[in-house]
Protein backbone atom coordinates (compact mmCIF):
# COMPACT_ATOMS: atom_id res chain seq x y z
CA UNK A 1 0.00 0.00 0.00
CA UNK A 2 1.31 3.47 -0.86
CA UNK A 3 -0.04 6.99 -0.33
CA UNK A 4 1.18 10.58 -0.19
CA UNK A 5 -0.15 13.73 1.46
CA UNK A 6 0.72 16.60 3.74
CA UNK A 7 -0.73 15.31 7.01
CA UNK A 8 -1.59 11.96 8.54
CA UNK A 9 0.16 8.91 9.91
CA UNK A 10 -0.61 6.21 7.33
CA UNK A 11 -2.82 5.44 4.32
CA UNK A 12 -5.97 5.31 6.46
CA UNK A 13 -5.83 9.05 7.25
CA UNK A 14 -3.45 10.75 4.78
CA UNK A 15 -4.75 14.09 3.44
CA UNK A 16 -3.45 17.18 1.63
CA UNK A 17 -2.00 17.75 -1.80
CA UNK A 18 0.13 20.92 -1.74
CA UNK A 19 3.10 22.30 0.18
CA UNK A 20 3.30 26.07 0.76
CA UNK A 21 6.92 27.24 0.76
CA UNK A 22 6.14 30.87 1.63
CA UNK A 23 7.61 34.11 0.31
CA UNK A 24 11.22 33.71 -0.77
CA UNK A 25 13.97 35.99 0.55
CA UNK A 26 17.74 35.95 0.02
CA UNK A 27 18.08 36.33 3.81
CA UNK A 28 16.56 32.99 4.85
CA UNK A 29 15.79 29.41 3.80
CA UNK A 30 12.19 28.42 3.10
CA UNK A 31 11.09 24.90 4.03
CA UNK A 32 8.10 22.60 3.71
CA UNK A 33 7.22 18.93 4.09
CA UNK A 34 5.02 16.23 2.61
CA UNK A 35 4.53 12.62 3.68
CA UNK A 36 4.62 9.14 2.13
CA UNK A 37 3.46 5.88 3.70
CA UNK A 38 4.55 2.58 2.15
CA UNK A 39 4.21 -1.14 2.87
CA UNK A 40 4.24 -4.26 0.69
CA UNK A 41 4.05 -8.03 0.59
CA UNK A 42 6.27 -8.13 -2.53
CA UNK A 43 9.15 -10.61 -2.20
CA UNK A 44 11.84 -7.99 -2.83
CA UNK A 45 10.12 -4.94 -1.34
CA UNK A 46 9.51 -1.66 -3.14
CA UNK A 47 11.24 1.30 -4.72
CA UNK A 48 9.90 4.87 -4.45
CA UNK A 49 10.95 7.31 -7.18
CA UNK A 50 10.27 11.02 -7.65
CA UNK A 51 9.36 12.70 -10.92
CA UNK A 52 8.88 16.38 -11.56
CA UNK A 53 10.66 19.63 -12.30
CA UNK A 54 12.49 22.14 -10.18
CA UNK A 55 10.64 25.28 -9.06
CA UNK A 56 9.73 27.55 -11.97
CA UNK A 57 7.89 30.80 -12.62
CA UNK A 58 7.40 31.05 -16.37
CA UNK A 59 10.88 30.67 -17.87
CA UNK A 60 12.62 31.51 -14.56
CA UNK A 61 13.82 28.53 -12.51
CA UNK A 62 15.54 27.83 -9.22
CA UNK A 63 18.47 25.45 -9.69
CA UNK A 64 18.12 21.88 -8.43
CA UNK A 65 20.65 20.77 -5.82
CA UNK A 66 23.00 17.81 -6.19
CA UNK A 67 24.77 16.31 -9.17
CA UNK A 68 22.31 16.16 -12.02
CA UNK A 69 22.57 12.51 -12.98
CA UNK A 70 20.26 9.64 -12.04
CA UNK A 71 20.67 8.31 -8.47
CA UNK A 72 23.97 10.15 -7.96
CA UNK A 73 25.28 10.87 -4.47
CA UNK A 74 27.38 13.71 -5.88
CA UNK A 75 27.02 17.32 -4.81
CA UNK A 76 27.87 19.55 -7.78
CA UNK A 77 26.16 21.97 -7.38
CA UNK A 78 26.13 21.89 -3.60
CA UNK A 79 23.90 19.62 -1.50
CA UNK A 80 24.19 21.96 1.51
CA UNK A 81 21.71 24.73 2.18
CA UNK A 82 23.29 28.09 1.34
CA UNK A 83 21.30 31.21 2.19
CA UNK A 84 21.57 33.73 -0.64
CA UNK A 85 22.20 31.11 -3.35
CA UNK A 86 19.31 30.02 -5.60
CA UNK A 87 18.74 26.31 -4.95
CA UNK A 88 15.95 23.75 -4.50
CA UNK A 89 16.27 20.29 -2.99
CA UNK A 90 14.75 17.64 -0.77
CA UNK A 91 15.54 14.63 1.38
CA UNK A 92 13.74 12.14 3.66
CA UNK A 93 15.63 12.81 6.92
CA UNK A 94 15.48 14.90 10.09
CA UNK A 95 17.64 17.97 9.41
CA UNK A 96 19.17 20.63 11.63
CA UNK A 97 20.44 23.04 8.93
CA UNK A 98 17.76 24.09 8.28
CA UNK A 99 15.52 22.55 10.96
CA UNK A 100 12.99 20.60 8.87
CA UNK A 101 11.73 17.04 8.53
CA UNK A 102 11.78 13.79 10.45
CA UNK A 103 13.49 10.44 10.14
CA UNK A 104 11.53 7.47 8.80
CA UNK A 105 9.17 5.95 11.36
CA UNK A 106 7.10 2.78 11.66
CA UNK A 107 7.75 -0.93 12.09
CA UNK A 108 8.71 -1.50 8.44
CA UNK A 109 12.08 -2.03 6.77
CA UNK A 110 11.90 1.04 4.49
CA UNK A 111 14.73 3.58 4.37
CA UNK A 112 15.86 6.58 2.40
CA UNK A 113 18.23 5.95 -0.50
CA UNK A 114 21.49 7.58 -1.61
CA UNK A 115 21.68 11.36 -1.48
CA UNK A 116 18.16 11.58 -0.05
CA UNK A 117 19.11 9.69 3.13
CA UNK A 118 21.75 12.09 4.51
CA UNK A 119 20.73 14.68 7.12
CA UNK A 120 21.39 18.31 6.06
CA UNK A 121 22.08 17.18 2.47
CA UNK A 122 19.50 17.97 -0.19
CA UNK A 123 19.09 17.15 -3.88
CA UNK A 124 16.52 16.85 -6.62
CA UNK A 125 16.70 14.95 -9.88
CA UNK A 126 13.63 13.59 -11.62
CA UNK A 127 13.36 9.78 -11.73
CA UNK A 128 15.70 9.39 -8.74
CA UNK A 129 15.01 6.68 -6.18
CA UNK A 130 14.33 8.37 -2.81
CA UNK A 131 13.40 5.38 -0.62
CA UNK A 132 13.13 1.60 -0.76
CA UNK A 133 12.65 -1.66 1.11
CA UNK A 134 14.50 -4.89 0.31
CA UNK A 135 11.69 -7.25 1.29
CA UNK A 136 8.10 -7.58 2.47
CA UNK A 137 7.49 -4.88 5.04
CA UNK A 138 5.03 -3.29 7.39
CA UNK A 139 4.28 0.41 6.91
CA UNK A 140 6.86 3.18 7.13
CA UNK A 141 6.13 6.91 7.19
CA UNK A 142 8.61 9.08 5.28
CA UNK A 143 8.78 12.87 5.63
CA UNK A 144 9.86 14.60 2.42
CA UNK A 145 11.72 17.76 3.47
CA UNK A 146 11.93 20.53 0.85
CA UNK A 147 14.20 23.58 1.00
CA UNK A 148 14.41 26.71 -1.14
CA UNK A 149 17.04 29.44 -1.08
CA UNK A 150 17.17 32.36 -3.49
CA UNK A 151 19.83 34.83 -4.55
CA UNK A 152 19.15 38.55 -4.39
CA UNK A 153 18.86 38.67 -8.19
CA UNK A 154 16.39 35.74 -8.48
CA UNK A 155 13.52 36.93 -10.69
CA UNK A 156 10.33 37.66 -8.76
CA UNK A 157 7.32 35.50 -9.49
CA UNK A 158 5.00 32.76 -8.34
CA UNK A 159 7.21 29.65 -8.31
CA UNK A 160 5.67 26.18 -8.44
CA UNK A 161 6.61 22.57 -9.11
CA UNK A 162 4.66 19.34 -9.31
CA UNK A 163 6.20 16.26 -7.73
CA UNK A 164 4.92 12.77 -8.44
CA UNK A 165 6.03 9.92 -6.20
CA UNK A 166 5.79 6.40 -7.65
CA UNK A 167 6.05 3.26 -5.53
CA UNK A 168 6.88 0.11 -7.49
CA UNK A 169 6.66 -3.33 -5.88
CA UNK A 170 9.68 -5.55 -6.57
CA UNK A 171 8.77 -9.22 -7.02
Amino acid sequence: MFCVGTSGTDCTNMTGTSVALGTFSPASTNTGTSLMSASTNASFGYVITISGTTLASGSNTIAAMGTQSLNSNGCAPSCSSSVGVSQFGMNVRDNTTPNVGADVSGAGLGAGVGGYDTPDSFRFFTSDTVASSSGPTKSNLFTNSYIVNVAGDQAAGLYAATMTYICTATF
